[in-house]
């Protein structure tokens, strides 16, 4: 009986974590660099991440909030865009989002109003049963909505929030 407990705990302990860490459910959009291919999972919009962080002043840090990365500034919101990659020559995304080479390489996102936010971050989680989970980080205006994001050499994608 305390096994069949503890495995319970585990698979549920398990589900939380990947639906928190932006696990689950089917592509919303593909994006495609030189080096590989990344399927979108997951958007989410928030005042912190990950969504739900007790602590509010924390806008980046890892999924217990323990720590703060980044502070957010006021007047912004956080924007994630969940990403999973298949296997390619090259991991390009993090130097697209935070080191582009030129400025038209540059991952952003448009709201409906026309406020523009570069990719700020990428963070990256380990989530069991589902492997590698990263998060390409926006931080818009508070009252922009209606985002698109762009990254060159692929089709505008509506982000739906």
């Amino acid at each position: 009986m305390r096994k069949l407990a503890a495995l319970i705990a585990f698979a549920f302990g398990t589900l939380v974590l990947a639906s928190a860490c932006g696990g689950g459910g089917g592509a919303i959009g593909k994006i495609q660099t030189a080096g590989r291919q990344y399927s979108m999972t997951k958007v989410e919009v928030g005042d912190r991440f990950p969504l739900g962080c007790s602590d509010t002043r924390c806008a980046v840090g890892p999924p217990d909030c323990s720590s703060c990365l980044q502070r957010l500034k006021d007047g912004h919101q956080v924007l994630a865009v969940w990403v999973t990659e298949s296997q390619g020559e090259r991991d390009d995304l993090y130097y697209l989002c935070v080191q582009p080479e030129a400025e038209e390489e540059q991952i952003y996102i448009a709201a409906s109003g026309g406020a523009q936010s570069p990719c700020t971050e990428i963070v990256s989680f380990w989530v069991e049963e589902i492997g590698r989970q990263r998060a390409l980080l926006f931080t818009p205006p508070a009252s922009a909505h209606g985002f698109t994001l762009f990254v060159q050499g692929n089709p505008p994608v509506d982000l739906g929030k």
